[in-house]
């Protein structure tokens, strides 16, 4: 693995076997439009977890979804 360079947000770019791959610094939570959907990819500890490691997460504020706004927040996470 080879760090060539840092590309805009704090992105990094890897080269690992000839290919260039992105790793993300800045996550962002998006809210849900579905009625009833309460469903979320990113868990509240799991975010705290990024944060920690340098990430930058962001999380549009939602009624419907089943962790809270301050669960997040709380971990150190942007709303």
């Amino acid at each position: 693995m080879n760090y060539t360079r840092n590309v805009p947000y704090r992105d990094i770019i890897l080269t690992l076997f000839g290919k260039e791959i992105y790793i993300m610094k800045h996550i962002w939570l998006r809210h849900e439009t579905k009625e009833f959907e309460r469903r979320t990819l990113l868990l509240p500890e799991h975010a705290g977890m990024l944060v920690k490691n340098g990430h930058h997460v962001t999380i549009e504020r939602s009624h419907r979804r089943i962790f809270t706004d301050k669960q997040y927040a709380e971990q150190g996470c942007t709303l």
